[in-house]
């Protein structure tokens, strides 16, 4: 059955009528013949049924050949004088576009974005219109007129963040968000001092009788001393550990300005269920076919901050 031939279309719709298991828009133009920069727009009314085209048919007449009677007629001289014309070019004014304002320090192109996001040297600058690196529509090895497309070669290039898939006319193909290092931290061990001990030696008392007939001899008492010593005790406290619950993801890829419903595509985390539109760095995106999931995402990650904006 062919896709519809206005409004739009999601890439889970040219997936399932190439019958593909893919989730690269790439390799889905491939498949169908068509030729870079990629874009959804381009399988509107697609149909990926077999097309007969009848041989063309060609039908020779045979050569009719008529000779008239040579006829011989001598006009009249006739002299024209005409003024002479003069003829003055309007002035003609190129207009040249603005510079490419923005500019990225990348990487050497290497063969897949793990390498890219792994190189730490960037000695290309690359200029563009936009100014983030994995949103331009399209990147310039230069930023003085005239201004060259950058030769990409399906090559990633990486900024220490992103890694962009760049083809040889300039545009990017594909896009993937560098990963970040995790730190562990680990809370402080908590030590507990006990007081030192205390020892007590009560005071001798002596006591004396009163002289009577009969002199009692003197009484001594001497309490013991008693000393007591607390062990000390030091308490650790455990490292407490909660596992955040793991995220729920949804593509969706730009459906305004001019590669709508072709890239950028990033995954966005959603709760309760992915709105019909959502707006991205200021841009209106579309859901590529409204499924959740968990694990990896498929494509670069970022936050959305409203819901149904106005796709094209």
């Amino acid at each position: 059955m062919a896709l519809q031939s206005t409004g739009p279309i999601s890439m889970k719709n040219i997936k399932d009528e190439l019958g593909s298991t893919s989730n690269i828009l790439r390799v889905y133009s491939e498949a169908a013949g068509k030729t870079a920069p990629h874009s959804i727009k381009e399988f509107l009314g697609y149909s990926a049924a077999t097309t007969t085209t009848a041989a063309p048919t060609t039908t020779t007449a045979a050569p009719t050949t008529t000779t008239a009677a040579p006829t011989t007629t001598t006009a009249a001289p006739t002299t024209t004088t005409e003024a002479p014309t003069t003829t003055t070019a309007a002035p003609t004014t190129t207009t040249t576009a603005a510079p490419p304002p923005f500019s990225f320090l990348v990487t050497n192109g290497r063969l897949n974005s793990s390498l890219a996001c792994a190189t730490t040297a960037k000695p290309i600058t690359l200029y563009s219109y936009d100014s983030d690196f994995s949103l331009a529509d399209r990147f310039y090895s230069t930023n003085t007129h005239p201004y060259t497309p950058f030769d990409g070669q399906d090559r990633w290039y990486s900024n220490g963040i992103e890694a962009v898939q760049i083809n040889s006319s300039g545009y990017p193909i594909d896009s993937f968000t560098c990963p970040v290092p995790t730190t562990t931290t680990t809370a402080a061990p908590t030590t507990t001092t006990t007081a030192a001990p205390t020892t007590t030696t009560a005071a001798p008392t002596t006591t004396t009788a009163a002289p009577t007939t009969t002199t009692a001899a003197p009484t001594t008492t001497t309490a013991a001393p008693t000393t007591t010593t607390e062990a000390p005790t030091t308490t650790t406290a455990a490292p407490t550990t909660t596992a955040a619950p793991a995220p729920v993801y949804y593509d969706y890829v730009r459906c305004t300005g001019a590669n709508a419903y072709a890239f950028p595509i990033f995954s966005v985390v959603i709760s309760g269920g992915a709105p019909s539109s959502v707006t991205i760095q200021g841009n209106c995106y579309s859901p590529l076919d409204g499924t959740g999931y968990t694990g990896t995402p498929n494509y670069p990650v970022r936050a959305y901050t409203a819901t149904g904006c106005n796709c094209e």
